[in-house]
């Protein structure tokens, strides 16, 4: 299925990796002008090479290099009508009692304040539009909790509850903030855990298998659609049946 989105802006961050970059491939397709963010701006380029697009390498933590981010997409193109904060990296697996300062605000910076910068700095187009956009991307670790990820954990939730207020304050400007929290999917974040982790997961997981990114864009862009104009602060959660966590 097509949806009537050929024009429209959308911001992608962390569109380098196993999600983003499938969002931005899918995006492409439907018509949809791609600003590709990634900290690594070889990874952003070579997506930008792919589906086409405007790189934009910058630092999710850092509230002036989003800033300027965004300007630089919307003087480029005068509009910016969807944003996807997909930003992440392989996280480090280990107990609770484990986790450094250094690593707690640095895990809290890039999937929580990471999302709120990015979301500050579009919010002003959106609402002068009257029309937006939003999907945050969560994960099962922020609805269940994971064992040896409580940083991340904590961050993920936070990012939901970040999207339902967000939700509440837009809807009647027009903008819809939606979460995506998926289970465990075929990506670098992944590498962490090892082969028999990995495998316990998918045991563990009533379809047998783990996730693939394209399933995830799949749902994005029907968030971002016409058609899922009535949706807002929903966490939806693509997981293969696994209610609970399987960490």
């Amino acid at each position: 299925m097509r949806y009537d989105l050929d024009g429209q802006v959308a911001l992608i961050s962390g569109a380098g990796g196993g999600i983003g970059g499938a969002v931005a491939r899918l995006f492409a397709e439907e018509g949809i002008i791609l600003g590709l963010n990634d900290l690594n701006l070889v990874a952003a380029e070579r997506v930008a090479t792919a589906v086409g697009g405007l790189a934009l390498p910058a630092d999710v933590t850092r509230r002036a290099e989003v800033e300027a981010m965004v300007k630089t997409l919307v003087d480029r193109f005068g509009r910016l009508d969807i944003l996807v904060n997909s930003a992440g990296t392989r996280v480090t697996m280990h107990p609770l009692q484990t986790i450094g300062d250094e690593e707690w605000r640095q895990t809290l910076d890039l999937y929580l304040t990471g999302t709120f910068n990015c979301l500050r700095a579009v919010l002003p187009v959106m609402l002068r539009q009257r029309e937006g956009r939003i999907v945050n991307i969560s994960s099962i670790c922020g609805l269940a909790g994971c064992a040896g990820a409580a940083a991340y954990s904590a961050a993920k939730a936070g990012v939901i509850g970040l999207t339902r207020a967000l939700a509440q304050e837009v809807a009647p400007l027009g903008v819809t903030a939606n979460v995506v929290a998926p289970g465990f999917v075929e990506t670098g974040f992944l590498e962490g855990l090892g082969v028999e982790r990995v495998q316990k997961i998918k045991e563990a997981t009533p379809m047998g298998r783990l996730g693939k990114a394209e399933e995830v864009a799949s749902l994005v862009l029907y968030l971002v659609s016409k058609e899922a104009g009535f949706i807002t602060g929903q966490t939806i959660s693509p997981h293969g049946g696994a209610y609970g966590n399987t960490s």
